[in-house]
């Protein structure tokens, strides 16, 4: 365990509610709460097919459902690139259930402890970083 990391964390505000809790099992299940947002680097072709309601996959022209396919089939998609993300939020129009998933798809919600990389904290670790 990383405790120098976790003592430098517990030194800066709180990502999301500014403050730690002066307890360590509280402080603890802060660092291991889904309360961060952040970007996600890619999706697999099943997240994006997924994604996609058959219905407003019908209403493409065949040419928009042939790009689609194209992208589904690449495999790692990356949702955030310019190109992709454009291609893709245009093929559905605004207020389509497709393009609401699409860009759901972009981000994640992850803890503190898996955004550092440090696993499930518990109290003995809060203990021993403030014991550094």
């Amino acid at each position: 365990m990383n405790y120098a990391k976790i003592a430098t964390l517990l030194a800066t505000p709180h990502p999301v509610s500014g403050a730690w809790a002066e307890n360590n099992a509280e402080a603890a299940d802060q660092f291991n709460v889904d309360d961060i947002e952040r970007n996600v680097k890619s999706v697999s072709g099943q997240d994006l097919l997924e994604a996609v309601v058959p219905t407003e996959y019908n209403g493409l022209s065949d040419g928009e459902k042939q790009l689609l396919l194209a992208i589904i089939g690449m495999g790692t998609i990356i949702v955030n690139a310019t190109n992709t993300r454009t291609v893709l939020l245009n093929m559905f129009g605004s207020g389509t259930v497709t393009r609401d998933n699409l860009q759901k798809l972009q981000t994640e919600t992850v803890s503190l402890a898996t955004q550092e990389r440090l696993g499930t904290i518990y109290e003995g670790h809060i203990q021993q970083a403030k014991a550094i």
